[in-house]
């Protein structure tokens, strides 16, 4: 653990950042240019391609993230290898079946597919300005840089592409919020990069700092904060690995080798915590709503295990969210083509993906650019 946080922190550091973010925010301009000047999307399926790209970019390397083709054939083995993960292959490992050996062939895949570019670095000395070369750099493993790559993927795409793809959904039916986004959005536009005729919004886009992106963006973080809360509904467990007679928790004994569960909702549905648990209102937490305990958001982890990509993922998010407010006017319509006046209902039975209940709600945008 400690050797994957040291290289999360070398590969989001603000130097190298500096020269990432332009290729993120030219990765999203990319593919929302496929959009037209108007229509509508569906935002579990092109949020998400975006978030895949630009984690794909963070995590892996320049030879696969600067290729649409590569990108489109990792993402469709990162799928496959998803859902080979079934009940059955984690309760009974052992049992011979299709989804263990789709999982096994997957996995051997997405290796071959990395190691191809890892082997070829190693032997011509090319150089790029990625994650893999910031850990071939530190003499790290062919297995080892592999093994982080993959790792770091698998860990930032889902989560990362729910709660982006939420946003939007709860933004649209809250105008004000809608209208505090984009003037941040326009604020730090003004503020690092003001509109020129020649100027695109990618290269304005570009022109903002790591530093502003992490640290100047309040409402944006409010948005996600809250969008986290209302929707972040599975499940954190914990093993006791001490070889001691137990620990006792809440009058609880947990002996060695068991598990704590803990469902976030606990504390994010809590009327005590957070009045009207299920409205989407991210000025509570001006209001000290949730502010009492470092248990009441529990949306980036807690304690000595805080999630270790949370910098990439706000970066991810904000980046999306940036092009389309600063792009797009946008509302939700059914499938029908009517509008939607409030945010769906997520489907919580649906942990992994949590996408909404019921039929599928579009994004309806029309082009306005900034």
């Amino acid at each position: 653990m400690a050797w994957l946080y040291k290289r999360i922190i070398a590969i989001m550091h603000k130097d190298r950042l500096a020269k990432t973010v332009p290729k993120m925010c030219g990765d999203v301009d990319r593919l929302m240019h496929k959009w037209g000047g108007k229509g509508n999307f569906y935002p579990f399926e092109d949020i998400y391609n975006m978030v895949f790209q630009l984690t794909a970019r963070i995590s892996i390397c320049q030879e696969i993230a600067d290729d649409p083709v590569e990108v489109a054939k990792l993402r469709k083995l990162f799928w496959a290898f998803d859902k080979s993960n079934t009940a059955s292959t984690a309760l009974l490992p052992w049992l011979p079946q299709k989804a263990r050996r789709t999982r096994t062939e997957t996995i051997m895949s997405l290796y071959q597919m990395l190691l191809v570019h890892l082997v070829d670095r190693q032997t011509t000395g090319r150089r790029e300005e990625d994650s893999m070369q910031v850990l071939i750099d530190a003499g790290d493993s062919t297995h080892d840089i592999v093994e982080f790559s993959l790792k770091v993927l698998f860990a930032g795409v889902v989560n990362t592409a729910v709660m982006a793809s939420w946003i939007p959904y709860f933004l649209a039916p809250s105008p004000p919020w809608k209208l505090k986004a984009i003037t941040e959005v326009k604020r730090i536009l003004s503020k690092y990069s003001p509109a020129e005729d020649s100027s695109s919004l990618l290269s304005r886009l570009s022109a903002i700092p790591p530093e502003a992106w992490e640290e100047e963006m309040p409402i944006l973080d409010l948005c996600l904060r809250e969008t986290i809360r209302l929707i972040f509904s599975t499940v954190l467990l914990r093993r006791n690995v001490g070889t001691g007679p137990g620990v006792h928790v809440q009058g609880k004994q947990v002996d060695s080798g068991g598990f704590l569960v803990y469902l976030p909702t606990e504390a994010h549905h809590n009327p005590d915590i957070f009045p009207q648990p299920f409205e989407f209102d991210p000025g509570r937490y001006a209001r000290g709503d949730g502010q009492t305990h470092a248990s009441d958001f529990v949306g980036w982890g807690a304690g000595r295990h805080p999630c270790l990509g949370k910098r990439c993922a706000k970066l991810e998010v904000k980046v999306i969210l940036a092009m389309l407010l600063a792009r797009y006017d946008f509302e939700l319509i059914d499938k029908h083509g009517n509008s939607v006046k409030k945010a769906p209902e997520p489907d919580r039975n649906n942990m992994i993906q949590t996408v909404p209940l019921g039929d599928k709600i579009f994004i309806k945008y029309k082009r306005t650019e900034l």
